[in-house]
């Protein structure tokens, strides 16, 4: 077995006979010698085979006054992990009707519904089953031998861990640690335009979305976070209702074509959520509130939130070669103070289609595009004046941020240049566009002195500068019997921190403890990455103590890039051959990077090939160490290998732990077959068609995890540049049957 945990820095398998587990004895006390050996399925044993299958049935129909189209949508998952997966259904209905001369009535409404007996956990933490795969086996520990997870005569008590005693039994997780979950929505919108004459309309429209979710978390008696068991749940209703009018003119005359557009809107959301927690059962298995062994707490969060808009839109083009779009609207948002709740922001965008007002040899097409916009941004409720976020019994809590009674609307300023031009009849189309956003009076929460009994406060703050580069271009080599068109796309964008709030210089936009934070720092660009790496000799050398290991580290943490790419690049290819098509799709991107605590937890368990070297002889680390007098002297110190690789990848370690982010996937190829209608026609059957593909095939990178393009979900917002025990990326592979009636 391995020295503990997951840890592998036990002899090397080379058909010793030990001591070892017996899965058939009752206690697991081995009878006799057996062979040392690794098994084949000591991880890939915990996953299965996932599997989605979706089914749509669309009807629709219509006539010269009227449209109608009802649609069904069934999709069942099954996840990689037992027990995990969950199930949706969908129907929407739209229709149109011209019920008079001048009078349409159109709507839609669209029902959804998802559930699921389990989602799974995911994180760094003793509730998933990545974590207990990094720290909690070994291979030469098979997945069945954990599949009992109660000790006899304690079921629903006491979990068995033949093994490790610290993560916790992954079948008890996977079965008894469930995640429930029930979402309904409705969405939908009826709207009437009526038609004064061939130049003036009126558009009135009424929406709804509305949800209600249902979740449940249950843990069982005897897991390492809650002894005692735990169930909780969560009742969330979220309702938003959008009320618009619009007025629209439009005329043209020989040359010249124009439409004006005013009109409002009135929005509200409401978001109601009702927690309660029963952090310690009363009876193992009991599944119920009332079950709680203390008083339940209850945890209830409800806001509202409002903005009235008023808007205006117009166009003006001349001879179709000369356009220009101009935009304004002003809101007035409940979630700001009065005297600044008000806000406006315009556009204008300008075309030219220069093909048409310039002799441009051999170009088929030619357009430039100018733009200038602005877009104002509000906050969250309830940050501009004292509010108590909870109330338990007869006592109530402050928030934890401080609020700000003179908040601003957030403001961001695009500017952008275009190009479209097209040659060879069109068989070449090159689009290339480059843009420059500055955002200002960002609302953002700034840490203070924790005597004023509030971790942070709100306050307008920040001059971050956005500037790209995008560039496409297709090409269509072959158009005749035999087809091939081919897309590549590029595109680079960096952001700059001009401006904090006065007397900061650094936002923390991300943290792990000590080990790794994403910050904003004044004069660098948003999501540069810090931590701390080996002290190092003058001369650049890793600095090792008198025992032979990596000497404490620099406590000074140092940048080591940036999480976001140089750039990312997509191509993808189409073939054509009578009833026949093939498509590929590759994408990547180049730089970036990224923390990865499962290469730390690897190597300081010895999971990994980069651990091999020393395991029999020791191993002296390439560096010096430091003498007492200051001066260095190379390191001739040999160290036992399992104390210098938990030294050398220690997690607070960025220098080793973090990675470049590069990757190429071929991220989708599809084929399929049109069958000819003649095939099907005494059945009324036509546009027969079937498809077999495959997404995320293959994955060329060397983040030595599973997938540098994931990143960390914190509070439902996905991090990018930290890899916190991710799941294993799928590939999928399938088919699609569809037909029309």
């Amino acid at each position: 077995m391995a020295a503990g945990g997951g840890r592998s820095w036990g002899p090397k398998y080379a058909g010793q006979m030990y001591f070892q587990y017996n899965p058939d004895a009752p206690d697991g006390m081995p009878t006799e010698r057996t062979l040392w050996q690794p098994y084949s399925d000591a991880y890939s044993g915990y996953f299965r085979t996932g599997s989605n299958i979706s089914n749509n049935v669309s009807i629709m129909g219509g006539n010269d006054n009227g449209n109608a189209r009802l649609s069904f949508t069934h999709l069942k998952n099954e996840w990689i992990i037992p027990n995990t997966g969950f199930e949706r259904f969908n129907v929407s209905l739209s229709a149109s009707q011209k019920i008079a001369d001048k009078l349409t009535i159109s709507g839609n409404v669209n029902y959804n519904n998802k559930s699921s007996d389990n989602l799974p956990a995911a994180g760094y933490n003793n509730q998933t089953l990545m974590y207990f795969l990094i720290i909690g086996t070994t291979t030469n520990v098979r997945p069945e031998w954990h599949r009992k997870y109660w000790e006899d005569g304690l079921e629903d008590v006491q979990q068995r861990r033949p093994f490790y005693q610290g993560p916790d039994n992954p079948y008890l997780a996977m079965y008894e640690m469930l995640n429930k979950l029930s979402k309904n929505g409705t969405f939908g919108n009826i709207s009437a335009n009526y038609k004064f004459n061939d130049h003036l309309d009126l558009t009135i429209r009424t929406a709804l979305d509305i949800s209600y979710e249902k979740r449940s978390q249950q843990r069982p008696f005897s897991m390492t976070k809650f002894p005692r068991g735990m169930y909780r749940t969560q009742d969330i209703f979220m309702y938003e209702n959008n009320n618009d009018a619009l007025l629209s003119y439009k005329n043209e005359s020989q040359d010249w074509r124009y439409s004006l557009s005013v009109g409002g809107n009135l929005m509200t959301q409401s978001y109601d959520f009702d927690g309660m927690y029963a952090d310690q059962l009363n009876q193992p298995g009991i599944y119920q509130i009332s079950n709680s062994l203390d008083p339940a707490v209850a945890d209830p969060q409800r806001y509202v939130k409002s903005i009235n808009s008023v808007y205006g839109m117009g166009q003006i083009s001349y001879k179709d070669r000369v356009f220009v779009d101009v935009t304004g609207r002003n809101d007035w948002s409940s979630t700001l103070p009065k005297h600044n709740n008000s806000f406006f922001y315009p556009s204008v965008n300008t075309s030219l289609i220069l093909s048409e007002m310039l002799d441009l040899g051999k170009l088929d097409y030619a357009k430039l595009r100018l733009s200038w916009a602005q877009v104002g941004n509000d906050t969250d409720p309830y940050q501009t004046s004292k509010y108590y976020n909870s109330i338990y019994g007869n006592g109530f809590t402050n928030p934890s941020t401080l609020y700000n009674a003179d908040l601003k609307p957030e403001i961001t300023t695009s500017y952008e240049v275009g190009t479209e031009i097209r040659f060879w009849q069109s068989r070449v189309i090159a689009d290339v566009t480059v843009y420059s956003n500055n955002s200002k009076n960002q609302i953002i929460a700034i840490p203070i002195d924790p005597t004023a009994s509030y971790a942070s406060k709100m306050v307008n703050a920040g001059l971050i500068n956005s500037r790209g580069l995008e560039i496409s271009s297709t090409i269509k080599p072959l158009i005749g019997k035999f087809k091939w068109e081919t897309t590549l796309t590029w595109s680079a964008n960096r952001s700059y921190v001009r401006e904090l709030a006065p007397r900061v210089d650094s936002q923390i936009i991300f943290s792990r403890g000590d080990d790794v934070s994403i910050e904003a720092r004044v004069g660098g660009r948003m999501g540069d990455i810090y931590g701390k790496g080996f002290e190092r000799s003058p001369d650049g050398q890793i600095v090792y103590s008198s025992a032979g290991v990596p000497a404490p580290l620099d406590p000074i943490a140092k940048k080591w890039g940036n999480v976001f790419p140089d750039w990312k690049a997509g191509w993808s290819n189409t073939f054509g051959y009578k009833e026949f098509r093939f498509s590929v799709l590759l994408d990547g991107q180049k730089g970036g990077k990224i923390y990865s605590l499962t290469n730390h937890k690897n190597n300081e368990f010895g999971n990994t090939k980069v651990t091999l070297p020393g395991r029999e002889e020791g191993i002296i680390g390439e560096g010096v160490v430091k003498l007492a007098d200051g001066s260095y002297i190379p390191n001739t110190n040999r160290v036992d290998a399992r104390p210098y690789y938990e030294q050398y990848y220690a997690r607070a370690n960025a220098e080793t732990n973090i990675f470049d982010a590069s990757f190429l996937k071929i991220r989708e190829a599809r084929l399929e077959y049109l069958f000819p209608n003649k095939l099907w026609k005494g059945a009324k059957i036509r546009n027969v068609k079937l498809a077999f593909y495959g997404r995320d095939l293959f994955n060329f990178t060397s983040f030595p995890a599973f997938d540098p393009e994931g990143g960390n979900l914190d509070n439902a917002t996905l991090t990018p540049g930290v890899e916190l025990g991710q799941y294993p990326s799928t590939r999928n592979i399938g088919f699609n049957l569809t037909c029309n009636f």
